[in-house]
This record gives C-alpha cells, sequence and structure tokens, in this order.
C-alpha cells in the first residue's frame, strides 16, 4: 500500500463506511476494524473540514497512534481514542479538522 499524501477527506471515509481496516501499532501486530460511521461536525469552520470517525473492534483496543492501512486509501496515521463498547466489540473514536 501507499502512503497517503494529507489526510483523507470526509467524502473518501463516507465512501468507505462499513469497511474493514487494518491498524497497525509498533510490534503489536495487526488488528481489523470495521468504519462503522463517519460524522460531520455540527458546526463547520470555514475553510475547514471537521468529521469524527467511529471504528469497532471485535478485540478490546487501547486508544493510540496507529497506522491505518485500506486499499482504497493506503495508509494514514491516525490517533485513535477508546469510545466504549457496544454489543458488536470496542469502539474507537478518531477526530478530524483539516484546513481546505
Amino acid at each position: 500500500l501507499r502512503r497517503l499524501g494529507g489526510s483523507p477527506s470526509l467524502a473518501a471515509f463516507q465512501a468507505l463506511q462499513g469497511q474493514v481496516f487494518a491498524l497497525h501499532r509498533g510490534g503489536a501486530g495487526r488488528s481489523e476494524v470495521e468504519l462503522v460511521a463517519v460524522r460531520s461536525a455540527s458546526r463547520q469552520q470555514p475553510r475547514a473540514e471537521q468529521f469524527t470517525l467511529v471504528m469497532r473492534s471485535r478485540q478490546p483496543l487501547a486508544g493510540g497512534s496507529y497506522r491505518v492501512e485500506h486499499p482504497s486509501l493506503g495508509r494514514v496515521p491516525m490517533h485513535l481514542q477508546a469510545s466504549g463498547s457496544d454489543a458488536q466489540g470496542a469502539l474507537l473514536r478518531a477526530e478530524f479538522s483539516l484546513l481546505v
């Protein structure tokens, strides 16, 4: 996979909702997460695109910096925060505020 030059847009992630991404963190190996939600910020700032990704893992994962991979996006460094759980697994979120 290629390393993405910059951050993907809100539209790019919306198109991938429901798909599986690979997570890599140091020597911890590979985990998989599903992109379960892409939420646009309720108030957008001028010249900024703000959104939140919500991902689900079947296994508990600690928050922190990960390398996130998807065939359509390539590799994207991302900071994920633990965000509780639901009946299907642990939830993680990533906040984006991109200059446009």
